[in-house]
């Protein structure tokens, strides 16, 4: 019976992540035609880099990943189908915190498209992902540029790394990009990216375009909430605070929970204290956060004790009891 060279070779490679050594067979792994035997050796490489690769052996598997990446490059679709390889490669080149500025170039616009049910299906979203973050932390002097064209991505997922990587640049012209991108935005979660991004580019004019985006009561309500509560700045506490008076919208007591700031738990003890069901249980739900904090399943009991329209004392217990 044939045996299968691939499997053969991940079955010879998978010991090697709890062992040490095997380093002959890591450098003939990374050479191996199957990006996915590719892609193990690198996961274990970047392993081991995390318990300190040193001198010489870091530095020739630091070229033997690149001679990998380059060689995956030449036939994709044979060597490298859905990106295995080049994702592998890509992440352990992160691990070993390398500075080879063009591969992470290649991988921030790479696109491929491999056939599937339907329309062609692109398979280098996570590679592209990788590839901006790569770019920002070498920090080139274009990298503004770099992030910007992942804002353009036609998947969903890239345009919300961008808007991420954009706030963690934190280039003032991130602000005008970001704030381009969410008046044409479709997708919730990339509309929830880019409101994050922009509060932490900057937080004066994020508030007035969130200010603004709940007036409206805008179709992404509750991803503009969840990035308010990210922010966690104590100016975001009013406006949940309003939209919930004025929609009862339950993702503000989320975002409360996310803020954690002892003003926004004691507002979601006043709810539990005071609202109906609905919200009554939104407010628990958000309380979990604090339930290591002492004094909150005592607070959150006598909360939901003085509550006149529902009995949620015994879902307390469950929620905050651990």
């Amino acid at each position: 019976m044939r045996r299968d060279a691939t499997r053969d070779a991940l079955d010879a490679l998978r010991p090697l992540r709890e062992e040490g050594g095997g380093e002959e067979l890591l450098f003939k792994s990374l050479k191996h035609r199957s990006g996915h035997v590719v892609a193990l050796a690198a996961d274990i490489v970047g392993a081991r880099e995390d318990s300190g690769l040193q001198g010489d052996l870091r530095a020739d598997f630091h070229q033997a990943l690149l001679q990998a990446w380059h060689r995956l490059r030449r036939k994709l679709h044979q060597s490298d189908p859905g990106c295995t390889g080049q994702v592998g490669v890509l992440q352990a080149l992160e691990s070993l915190r390398s500075h080879e500025e063009e591969v992470f170039r290649a991988a921030a616009v790479h696109v491929q498209l491999e056939p599937a049910w339907g329309p062609p299906v692109d398979t280098a979203t996570t590679l592209r992902c990788m590839g901006m973050l790569g770019v920002l932390r070498i920090g080139p002097l274009d990298t503004f540029t770099v992030l910007g064209q992942g804002l353009l991505d036609g998947h969903p997922r890239v345009r919300e790394e961008a808007c991420r990587a954009l706030g963690i640049y934190g280039h003032s012209h991130g602000v005008a990009l970001i704030r381009l991108l969410l008046e044409n935005e479709k997708d919730p979660e990339v509309f929830f990216g880019g409101v994050r991004g922009l509060l932490h580019l900057d937080l004066e004019l994020g508030l007035s375009d969130c200010r603004r985006l709940l007036k409206e009561r805008h179709p992404f309500l509750p991803e503009v909430l969840l990035a308010l509560g990210e922010s966690r700045s104590p100016l975001v506490l009013p406006l949940l605070q309003d939209v919930l008076l004025r929609f009862g919208e339950p993702a503000a007591l989320t975002a409360a929970g996310l803020m954690r700031h002892d003003a926004a738990r004691d507002w979601l003890l006043d709810v539990l204290a005071s609202q109906g069901q609905p919200q009554a249980s939104a407010a628990l739900e958000a309380l979990k956060v604090y339930r290591f904090q002492e004094g909150t399943l005592e607070n959150a009991l006598r909360a939901a004790g003085r509550n006149p329209h529902c009995d949620v004392a015994g879902a307390v217990r469950e929620a905050l009891e651990s």
